[in-house]
């Protein structure tokens, strides 16, 4: 039996904070306040205060939520792609994650919920789904230390709610407190089957997004370029004066303010005696744009987001001062990496637990894999991946994932692709290996000598080697050497070359 005092009071926080949240929303779709102007201000005045508002922390939070898409859910021990891969795809998660990463960097947090569900063939399939921080809250022991929470609360609509625990989500029909449970479906995840994500959480559990720190950085902003538009408006030409110019006489006071308004930029005056003409410069706009771009070195280097990324221009540097720039930009979402890393982890775990897969449930090797965020052309990353597979012997096939663009399910493609061709060159090899001739073919003889082809002629008596001879003939031989040799000795007597000493 649900405790309606305990879920009363998590649907009142969960009303307070979607309050505070809208504050970033608006902020998001540039419906932040507009620069101050004074209370007597005309309207046009404060159409332009309208028009100085810029998005400029929507730009922070796309630089962030954009290159972060997960591209895979590997198990390294056993170098397969995990089956939960095919529940992620199923729930359009590789879509879905967008809308996912743009709330938690936004609002600082957000929430994936695990819910039991089939597939067209009626096995049980986890159904994953982002919810935003504005329309749910969940609540922890240790916001920091505890994976999951024990309690979670969805709005869906005004008057219909999901409770979440450990055991059960319930359906709740009506106003809080006095709601009736309309419908109970067990889980059997283990835990409560909320998971949140968070763009950075302090020891405390307090989560910080990137709207909220660089608010009043970006007001800053709005009020420059308020600044630089009313001198634009009002200020930005020649005013040109003439005095001690006389009317005609016999003119009312109402026929000189007539003449003044018919003066324009092409009419010529013409004064005697003490007439002076003059002009009155306009006000230069470049302190203005000088104090706009130092507002905006400012909001890049404190939200740690590239000046190219604020304003689009490419400032002529080298290649290495250009990686150098990005380097805080990198290391921030490598942060976020480690981040949501883990909790895709834990809902692909507590979806393995609600689809009965024990062994994926305790699987807490497999991790995400993420496409490449790296800015590098597809040739230096063609070039850079062929010599770790040629020089440090690398498999091709681990390397393929890493390539930028490429997702898993392309990688899984490839694969097939692969393995078909091995086994079609194979059969190709296998069919065109010649078979050995095992049949035997006896040579004919020659008519005259009558030897067979590839046969010698059998040598005469005479011809024929005999085993006495060689050994006679090698007596013979060693016979003669003895005896050259006495002789020499005979002329030589005492060896050294001079014969008849």
């Amino acid at each position: 039996m649900l405790d309606k005092r305990v879920v009363g009071e998590l649907a009142d926080k969960l009303r307070a904070e979607s309050l505070r949240l809208e504050r970033f929303a608006r902020v998001f779709e540039s419906n932040q306040p507009v620069p101050p102007v004074p209370k007597e201000a005309e309207a046009e005045k404060r159409s332009l205060a309208r028009l100085a508002r810029t998005p400029w922390l929507r730009l922070v939070v796309a630089s962030t939520a954009q290159p972060l898409k997960v591209s895979g859910y590997r198990d390294p021990e056993r170098g397969v792609d995990s089956a939960m891969w095919r529940t992620w795809l199923r729930n359009d998660m590789d879509s879905r994650q967008v809308q996912l990463n743009y709330d938690v960097v936004k609002f600082g947090y957000g929430f994936v919920t695990v819910t039991p569900g089939e597939d067209e063939e009626g096995e049980r399939l986890a159904t994953l789904r982002p919810v935003s921080p504005r329309r749910m809250i969940a609540e922890f022991d240790d916001p920091y230390m505890d994976e999951y929470p024990i309690r979670a609360l969805r709005q869906v609509t005004d008057t219909r709610w999901k409770y979440f625990d450990e055991e059960a989500i319930y359906t709740l029909e009506g106003d809080m407190p006095d709601f009736k449970v309309t419908e109970v479906v067990k889980h059997d995840a283990g835990v409560c089957p909320v998971v949140m994500f968070v763009n950075h959480m302090d020891l405390d559990g307090n989560c910080f997004g990137e709207i909220e720190p660089y608010m009043d950085v970006a007001a800053r902003l709005d009020l420059t370029t308020n600044d630089r538009l009313l001198v634009q408006r009002y200020n930005s030409w020649k005013i040109l004066y003439a005095t001690h110019i006389e009317p005609p006489k016999g003119t009312t006071s109402q026929e000189r303010e007539a003449a003044k308004l018919k003066l324009r930029n092409d009419t010529m005056l013409m004064g005697t005696g003490d007439t002076q003409f003059g002009t009155l410069d306009e006000t230069s706009m470049a302190p203005f744009i000088a104090a706009a771009d130092a507002d905006r070195n400012d909001l890049s280097a404190v939200t740690q987001t590239p000046m190219s990324m604020l304003t689009g221009e490419m400032i002529n540097l080298g290649a290495d001062a250009i990686t150098n720039s990005y380097r805080p930009w990198r290391e921030k979402l490598k942060e976020r990496i480690a981040l949501w890393g883990d909790a895709h982890a834990r809902v692909m775990r507590v979806a393995a637990a609600v689809q009965g897969d024990v062994e994926e449930a305790r699987n807490y090797d497999a991790v995400v894999q993420w496409e490449d965020v790296e800015d590098r052309s597809l040739a230096q990353t063609a070039d850079a991946f062929g010599k770790l597979a040629q020089m440090l012997e690398v498999p091709p096939e681990v390397l393929w994932g890493r390539i930028p663009g490429v997702s898993q399910s392309d990688v899984i493609e490839w694969k097939r692709l692969h393995d078909e061709q091995k086994r079609l060159e194979m059969q190709i090899e296998a069919m065109t290996v010649p078979t050995p001739d095992m049949s035997i073919q006896l040579p004919e003889a020659h008519p005259e000598t009558g030897v067979k082809q590839g046969e010698r002629t059998p040598a005469s008596y005479e011809d024929q080697p005999k085993p006495w001879g060689a050994k006679r003939g090698a007596r013979m031989n060693e016979v003669a050497r003895v005896r050259r040799q006495r002789k020499r000795e005979m002329i030589d007597g005492d060896g050294d070359g001079i014969v008849g000493e």
